[in-house]
């Protein structure tokens, strides 16, 4: 199986990407200064584990934040293949501000509090909108 790990420069990606190298599976990194619907097309992944993302919760710069975090996951997307799969890492930021005992699921409700918040739920929209088609 080929494997193409967004984000695997992380803390996260860098762990996911030695562990998936004890498998026989071949994997592969992007990085920021490679075109990501090129290394798609050239590469054929039959997963891509999203976990690029631009960190800064406090993130000024909200048009790069956007194009960070929302405008990547939509080029991926559009550059996958039918058949291929998306492993996509968001963020307890979806859910805004909590009580310190609070637990959540997938019913919870999403009320993000910063615009990075908005981003990762932006991307979950986006990928759950690519599955309807």
């Amino acid at each position: 199986m080929k494997i193409l790990v967004t984000g695997s420069s992380g803390f996260i990606g860098s762990n996911l990407v030695n562990t998936l190298n004890q498998s026989d599976n071949l994997i592969y990194h992007f990085t920021r200064r490679e075109n990501i619907e090129h290394t798609i097309d050239i590469i054929k992944p039959d997963v891509i584990f999203h976990l690029a993302a631009n960190p800064l919760v406090k993130e000024d710069n909200i048009d790069q934040l956007m194009e960070d975090n929302v405008v990547l996951t939509d080029r991926i997307l559009r550059a996958m293949l039918p058949d291929s799969r998306i492993i996509f890492a968001s963020s307890a930021t979806v859910y805004g501000d909590c009580e310190y005992e609070t637990q959540y699921d997938e019913s919870a409700i999403l009320l993000p509090t910063s615009a990075y918040g908005y981003s990762k739920l932006a991307s979950e929209n986006l990928i759950q909108a690519y599955t309807l088609a």
